[in-house]
């Protein structure tokens, strides 16, 4: 949480790489449920959206978007809430997206 405080993306980067592992490990493929609760995911993502950095919050949108294409992951209405909530709101500011 620390790392998404900075400014300088080749710091955050890394980071983003262990967010697909703590994915790994909060999944139980075999019974499709949480291990523990996706709101400490939808924590992380949430801060990096709301963060005055745009290229933080640019990335944050990419990750969690791939992370979403790739990952079979069990329903959670807080993820359902994330969605309609935090994503589509990063989603609609353009600035981060053009230069």
């Amino acid at each position: 949480m620390e790392t998404l405080e900075g400014n300088q993306i080749h710091v955050i980067k890394p980071v983003l790489s262990k967010l697909n592992n703590l994915f790994e490990y909060a999944v139980s493929e075999e019974n499709g449920c949480w291990l523990f609760h996706p709101s400490w995911h939808l924590c992380i993502y949430k801060r990096m959206f709301e963060s005055g950095n745009k290229i933080l919050t640019k990335e944050g949108v990419t990750h969690f978007l791939e992370l979403y294409e790739t990952r079979v992951l069990p329903f959670s209405p807080e993820f359902s809430e994330f969605i309609i909530r935090p994503l589509m709101d990063a989603l609609s500011e353009s600035s981060p997206y053009c230069r």
